[in-house]
C-alpha cells in the first residue's frame, strides 16, 4: 500500500472536522476511521498543525486587549454624546 501524502490544505480540515466529531462526543479512533487515517497521524497532525503557537497567543491576547480599550473608548463617546444631547434639551426647555 502506497504512503498517502497530505499537504497543509488538506490537513487542516481533516483536524477541524475531527475536533468537531471529537466534541459530539465520538472517539479518536472512530474519527480516525471516518477521515481514513491512523491514530497516530491524527496525534502528529495535531502537534504540528493543530493549536496556535506561543507567538499567534500572545498576538490574539495583545489584539483582545486593544480591542477592549477600543470599544470602552467607544461606549464613553457615545455616552458623552448622548448626555450632551439630554443636557443640552433640558438647559433648552428650562430657558424657555
Amino acid at each position: 500500500m502506497a504512503k498517502a501524502t497530505y499537504r497543509a490544505e488538506q490537513i487542516i480540515p481533516m483536524l477541524r472536522e475531527a475536533e468537531v466529531e471529537i466534541g459530539k462526543g465520538m472517539s479518536v479512533r472512530e474519527v480516525c476511521r471516518k477521515l481514513g487515517i491512523h491514530k497516530h497521524t491524527y496525534y502528529h497532525w495535531r502537534r504540528e498543525n493543530g493549536g496556535p503557537k506561543s507567538d499567534q497567543l500572545k498576538r490574539l491576547i495583545e489584539f483582545e486587549l486593544k480591542n477592549c480599550r477600543l470599544r470602552r473608548l467607544s461606549l464613553s463617546r457615545m455616552s458623552a454624546i448622548v448626555w450632551g444631547q439630554t443636557y443640552s434639551k433640558g438647559m433648552m426647555q428650562a430657558s424657555q
